[in-house]
């Protein structure tokens, strides 16, 4: 299980604060997308590499939203060479970023059940496709 990234870079003027999902400039915060947000990261992160276009451009995907609109779940590629994709799930606002899924496979395809209760996912963690429900509250 790999934590997450809370760490803090600094860049010029800015300071992108991974745990808290924002980036601040001369103290003032600056308004990202989330998709953008999540560039910025990947850019930073690798710093010293070269960041494949793919990996760049689509690190996220497969969004599910919650029956009342408050949460999207979706997938995001957690490590490019393995393919491997882990869900994850965020508030509507941008903010509060969980992570769902943790392990080897590929788990994509999320769905949230009518009262946000549960999370309906397809993973090969058993070596085939199979569908798991898990509780999220």
């Amino acid at each position: 299980m790999s934590a997450p990234d809370n760490r803090l870079y600094r860049f010029d003027a800015f300071l992108l604060d991974a745990g808290s999902r924002i980036q601040l400039r001369e103290s003032a915060i600056v308004r990202l997308t989330p998709k953008a947000f999540e560039t910025l990261l990947v850019l930073v992160q690798n710093a010293v590499q070269v960041v494949e276009k793919d990996r760049l451009l689509s690190p996220a995907g497969e969004p599910c939203w919650s029956a009342d609109g408050g949460r999207i779940a979706f997938i995001m590629l957690v490590n490019n060479l393995k393919a491997r994709t882990n869900i994850f799930q965020i508030d509507s606002a941008g903010g509060n970023l969980e992570r769902l899924t943790v392990g080897p496979s590929q788990d994509r395809r999320p769905s949230l059940s009518p009262d946000g209760s549960k999370l309906a996912f397809q993973t090969n963690r058993d070596g085939i496709y199979e569908i798991y429900v898990m509780r999220l509250r």
